[in-house]
Formats: structure tokens, sequence, C-alpha cells
């Protein structure tokens, strides 16, 4: 049983017990936190010593993503494209469902420059005020371009 502090950006803190041996084996679980809750500054791993920061705001864009079995780490943090595409947000009225794309730079294992794409469906009048907030997941990835 491990035990982690979680801190929302607002200061609000709670702890949470998980039940696994060590903290590999709740990453999982505390990207489920950080997700479902969206404000998280920071998670905090309670040990003897104090707490140890294990995950913060800065993590959510600089991660690992897998895409068609090949594992790609990024090297900056995800922009809008701005790219003109069928289902793109001038193609919709106020309050129909559009794509919103992001792209960010990254390195496969080999050290090779490529391109993540994520698309996520928005809605126009009704967009995510914070792009944090996003399900920044392998499941929403769109493609990868190899340079």
């Amino acid at each position: 049983m491990i035990t982690v502090n979680i801190v929302a950006q607002s200061g609000y803190a709670w702890e949470e017990e998980i039940d696994v041996e060590t903290i590999e084996d709740a990453s999982d679980i505390i990207q489920d936190i950080v997700d479902e809750h969206g404000d998280i500054e920071r998670v905090e791993l309670v040990t003897d010593d104090g707490p140890e920061n294990i995950w913060t705001m800065d993590d959510k864009m600089t991660q690992k993503f897998t895409h068609n079995g090949k594992e790609y780490t990024l090297t900056a943090d995800a922009v809008l494209s701005n790219r003109v595409f069928p289902g793109w947000y001038n193609d919709v009225l106020e309050g129909e469902v559009y794509q919103a794309e992001y792209q960010a730079d990254a390195v496969d294992a080999a050290g090779n420059d490529c391109l993540i794409v994520w698309h996520f469906d928005e809605t126009r009048g009704e967009e995510i005020e914070d792009e944090g907030n996003y399900p920044w997941d392998d499941d929403h990835i769109y493609k990868v371009i190899e340079r």
C-alpha cells in the first residue's frame, strides 16, 4: 500500500491510499486521478522522509506515447496546429462539434524526429478553456508523421 498526496491548483490537497506495492504499479491509477480532476498541480509520494514529487503539472505535456506499436517521447509542448482540414473549426456552426487539432515535436525510440498529431472533439462556442484538460493520451493520437 502506498499513500500519495494530491494537490490541486487551488491549493486544496488530499491523500489517497493506493493498493499496490510500488509507485510504478500505481502510475495508471495516479494518471486516472489526474485526468478525473483536471486541475491537479502535483502528486507527492508520502514517505517517512516527507513528501516526494512524483508528478507535476509540467509532466502532463512531457511524456511518452505509443502509436501503432511504436513509442514516442515529446520534445516540445503540444500547440494548436491551425491547419485547415475537413471537420475543423470553420466547417461548423455555433453548438456543432468539430475537431481541434494539436501537434507536438517528438522523437521515436531510435531518436528520429517526428510530429505527433492529436484530434479532440470540441463544440463550437463551448471549447475547453485549459488545454491541459484535454485527454492527452494514446487514444487521441490521430497520426504520427516521421520526418
